[in-house]
């Protein structure tokens, strides 16, 4: 069994922290001497990875163009997830020559076991400018939509190029519509939010903390004093308030070559999405289970995105997530239907031609035949699918959510011949 010292070297410069928080950068007291401290690590035990291994893959991410971009680190309490967020905002964010830059550098050096491995990350800090570095908290008692959008807004204000820049959402608008309520429309205003249970001075601190919510309520106001719709502009989404900021700030001859978002304890937000603690636009998860999946699906070449499984059932998940159906052991919506030899030797000759590498059984399904086609065809059939019904309760099918991400595990597994995998597993835990 492998030891501490098989995976850690000794670094009297480093020293681990189980108390350190994300939000502690860039400018609080004690953020750069803890993320110069952060110990890395350059070995793992099996199906692990190695924290400088997660600084390369970022890397990779942000530089080369069909990489997975989106990652789940987990580990148990107390094991430095914190820590490590903390080292990653000032090693993306902060610019290379500065003090908490190098002492990251020094680190991953005393990690690694060649200088040129090392070199890999000085050459990406002296090839890169700051990145924006948005940082989110799953503790923060806000929903998604307020913690992106107030996180996007600090992100830039914190840096000098982009320090006076505003995001164009109709909070702004809100607000001073808000502010400048006196006399006798203030108190109309407030008669009408009366009925809803709140008042003025709350609605603008909701506004103010970037709350998606009120942007409804706020133009019901509006509507009620003027007797027009306001021009306040659309609500916003996160994915659409991210575009923006990376179409507006990000890319060549602009602020900073990309963006980082980091979330530290998302299992706390998952938690509190799930007991409802705070509110969130309806389909939060969702959004974000769609958009990991894609980014797992987009990491596989078009031409092995194609899809052979039990049966005909697939087609809704295939068409969402841009995977090509090109067969089904069972060509039937029912499971108890059975092929003829005919449909057989056809699926037979699809798979060849089409190169396909897996044949997905279902987990409700016996897969005997399935298995058969695959062992006929050289494709594997070893990568089981929920279908018709959940999990049981433990299991990882025993959620819809948790069922969704298992199926997409599964088939960009098979897909890319284990080359890609889908684990957000953090959504296993709503």
């Amino acid at each position: 069994m492998p030891s501490i010292g098989d995976n850690v070297k000794a670094n009297p410069d480093a020293e681990f922290a189980s108390d350190a928080q994300l939000q502690w950068s860039p400018d609080d007291e004690r953020n750069v001497a803890l993320a110069k401290g952060y110990i890395f690590t350059s070995r793992a035990t099996h199906n692990h990875l190695a924290s400088v291994e997660i600084v390369e893959r970022l890397q990779k991410a942000l530089t080369w163009e069909g990489e997975p971009n989106r990652f789940v680190v987990i580990a148990t309490y107390g094991h430095g997830k914190s820590h490590l967020a903390l080292a990653l905002a000032n090693y993306f964010g902060m610019p290379e020559g500065s003090d908490v830059v190098t002492g990251i550098l020094n680190n991953i050096a005393h990690a690694v076991d060649q200088p040129a491995e090392a070199q890999k990350f000085r050459d990406f800090k002296a090839n890169h400018a700051p990145y924006l570095v948005v940082r989110l908290h799953g503790a923060e008692m806000k929903s998604l939509h307020q913690q992106l959008i107030s996180g996007l807004e600090t992100a830039l204000k914190e840096c000098p190029q982009t320090s006076d820049e505003s995001l164009p959402f109709w909070f702004n608008a809100a607000e001073s519509f808000l502010k400048g309520l006196d006399g006798e429309q203030l108190e109309k205003a407030n008669g009408y939010l009366d009925g809803h249970g709140t008042e003025v001075n709350i609605l603008l601190r909701r506004v103010r903390d970037r709350d998606t919510t009120a942007h409804e309520l706020c133009r019901q106001v509006f509507r009620h004093l003027i007797g027009t719709p306001p021009d306040f502009g659309g609500d916003i989404g996160p994915g659409k308030a991210v575009e923006w900021a990376a179409d507006e700030f990000c890319g060549e001859g602009k602020p900073f070559p990309g963006m980082v978002i980091l979330f530290d304890e998302f299992s706390a937000f998952i938690r509190n999405y799930a007991s409802g603690a705070v509110v969130h636009a309806d389909g939060v998860l969702q959004g974000l289970l769609d958009a990991g999946i894609r980014a797992c699906v987009d990491a596989i070449p078009p031409a092995q995105r194609k899809l052979v499984t039990d049966h005909d059932a697939f087609g809704y998940f295939a068409r969402r997530y841009g995977l090509d159906v090109v067969g089904a052991v069972i060509p039937s919506q029912s499971t108890s239907a059975q092929p003829s030899a005919r449909e057989l030797r056809d699926l037979v000759r699809t798979i060849e031609s089409e190169h396909v590498r897996a044949v997905f059984p279902e987990r409700s399904v016996n897969p005997k035949l399935a298995e058969a086609i695959a062992a006929e065809t050289g494709a594997r059939a070893d990568l089981r699918l929920y279908g018709d019904t959940l999990g049981p309760a433990g299991s990882s099918g025993a959620t819809y959510l948790a069922m969704e991400q298992a199926n997409a595990d599964a088939i960009v597994a098979g897909l890319s011949g284990g080359r890609v995998r889908c684990p957000i597993a953090a959504l296993n835990r709503s």
